[in-house]
């Protein structure tokens, strides 16, 4: 065997060691950039996350939100909870969902159940300037238009899972994305 091809399979050996040691990253193609999934803390086998197509909102168009719930416990999960997605800055704004049927502001109190395999994950997207909103500490249940209610300004979005199945209500809450809200 020649000097010369022992020397370049010694640096293909040694590439390919290199790689494999550090993780071998490679960019991803444009076709499979999406914006990075941050999750929030996990509780009683579930997390969530949340997902924004546009930081910065105006008023006059659909505020769509892409919401992904985890089952990252060792077996099966269902839970009974009520949903809601909240708007905290100078003010605070609340507006229930029902993140399994996808629809406007739900009935008051309502709740959802969700049932998730080991590992599965539910996904939906939703535009939340449909949903009706109000102050968290209103005796009202939220009906008033987004546009017409909630104040041009900079605010962190959270989606809140209020587990109900517990002597004591416990949280999923997603990550908090900062969002512009214009007119």
């Amino acid at each position: 065997m020649s000097r010369g091809l022992s020397m370049k399979r010694s640096v293909i050996t040694l590439g390919v060691l290199l790689c494999f040691v550090s993780g071998c990253k490679r960019k991803p193609e444009l076709a499979d950039e999406r914006p990075h999934r941050i999750w929030g803390q996990a509780c009683r086998g579930l997390r969530c996350s949340i997902i924004l197509e546009e930081k910065e909102w105006s008023k006059d168009k659909p505020m769509v939100v892409d919401i992904a719930v985890e089952n990252v416990s060792a077996s099966e999960v269902d839970l009974e909870v009520s949903s809601s997605f909240q708007l905290s800055g100078k003010k605070f704004y609340w507006a229930p969902v029902d993140i399994l049927a996808k629809s406007k502001t739900p009935p008051i109190n309502s709740r959802s159940t969700i049932s998730l395999q080991k590992g599965a994950r539910l996904s939906a997207k939703m535009d939340i300037s449909k949903l009706g909103w109000d102050h968290p500490f209103s005796s009202v249940w939220p009906v008033r238009e987004f546009s017409s209610f909630v104040p041009a300004a900079q605010y962190r979005l959270t989606l809140d899972l209020e587990v109900l199945d517990g002597a004591y209500p416990e949280h999923v809450v997603s990550n908090i994305i900062e969002v512009a809200i214009t007119e």
